[in-house]
């Protein structure tokens, strides 16, 4: 099989395929002699590209091949047929498209520098200053007075809350004051009635007799009178504050005592849920942390807890249970207690207020063919 068909193998098929773009199989096909696998049409123009590649002679193989032909009833294949197997050229064409849309790109901004682009620019920097002006007048021009509160920012809310805060403590001081010398100046205007009385009384004894003594006897009367009435609605106004601010007491420690009230009732609530009473229940009491699933079997709900503690089951819920690894003890609820060490998953059906164990095959079963 000296007809020069053999360097191809010598050189390696995959490099003359590389080099001369035909594929693996058909070189193949020629080396092994396999004619009746290759296109008469296609084979004349793949012999071609190996003699212009390589230099190599097959005239021998072509001979071979037109004999296979004729034997065959295949039309000869004359050396002036077209061959339609094309040179496939490794290159690439050069794509030139980024020069012509670089040409259009400059040609489009000369026209619209032409066509008065400069002034176009001018107006819209002028129109846009003009804007900035007009808006910094306005800015200018309203009033600080104007503004919400909900203008201003949060800084400057802070210490509004703050001088509030000041204000309503000096109220409460003042009208503290205030009550403290409410009762001073009643003290002193007692203080100053009777004075006056006595100062009266020795007036009146020094008056001359010619008076009448019904009507320096009214006079005092009638003035006293009207002091005590002064002094009683003085006395009165004390009272009505000092009620108020009893009752104001008063309130604010009946909502102090709510606030008290509510939070208990909020943090018995959040315990009673963290540690949940079963009437029926077994435990499971972990070596180490454990990872543990439930499903449960009426609505396939599934829950899952990871903790170090004591974990309470309620056996009067249908449901099913997994478990992440085996190193735990089972406390029944007749107190049988069922001691498992295993690095395994561990399953259980809980139903009718029990707990048993079952396989993974069964768990699978009863969970509609899912593993969790």
């Amino acid at each position: 099989m000296n007809n020069g068909i053999s360097v191809l193998e010598e050189i390696g098929i995959k490099e003359v395929s590389k080099k001369t773009h035909i594929e693996t199989k058909f070189l193949n096909y020629m080396v092994n002699k396999e004619f009746d696998k290759l296109n008469k049409i296609n084979t004349m123009g793949y012999v071609k590209i190996i003699r212009r590649e390589y230099g190599l002679d097959l005239d021998e193989w072509v001979e071979e091949y037109e004999t296979y032909l004729e034997e065959n009833g295949i039309a000869e294949i004359k050396n002036n047929t077209p061959i339609i197997a094309q040179e496939v050229n490794s290159k690439k064409p050069k794509n030139n498209t980024w020069i012509y849309i670089l040409v259009a790109i400059i040609l489009l901004i000369l026209a619209f520098w032409k066509l008065g682009g400069i002034n176009f620019i001018n107006n819209m920097k002028y129109g846009i200053n003009d804007q900035e002006t007009t808006q910094a007048q306005a800015t200018k021009t309203t009033p600080l007075e104007n503004k919400t509160e909900k203008e201003l920012p949060k800084k400057n809310q802070e210490p509004q809350k703050i001088a509030n805060d000041k204000q309503n403590i000096t109220k409460k001081e003042q009208n503290e004051s205030s009550t403290n010398d409410k009762k001073d100046n009643i003290k002193s205007l007692v203080e100053l009635n009777i004075n006056q009385n006595t100062n009266k009384e020795k007036e009146i004894e020094a008056t001359p007799k010619i008076l009448d003594t019904n009507t320096s006897a009214k006079k005092p009367q009638t003035e006293q009178t009207e002091q005590v009435e002064q002094i009683k609605q003085l006395e009165k106004n004390n009272e009505t504050d000092t009620t108020i601010q009893t009752e104001t007491t008063d309130k604010l420690e009946q909502n102090s005592t709510k606030k008290e009230e509510n939070s208990t009732q909020l943090s018995n609530e959040k315990e009673d849920k963290k540690n949940p009473v079963f009437k029926h229940k077994a435990t499971i009491k972990p070596t180490n942390k454990i990872w543990l699933g439930y499903i449960n079997t009426l609505n396939k709900k599934r829950t899952q807890v990871l903790t170090e503690k004591d974990i309470d089951i309620n056996l009067s819920k249908p449901q099913l249970i997994i478990t992440g690894h085996g190193n735990f003890t089972l406390i029944h609820e007749n107190g049988e207690k069922e001691v498992r060490d295993s690095k395994k998953k561990q399953y259980f059906l809980v139903e009718y207020n029990t707990i048993k164990s079952i396989e993974k095959k069964e768990f699978k079963k009863l969970n509609g063919g899912t593993n969790w």
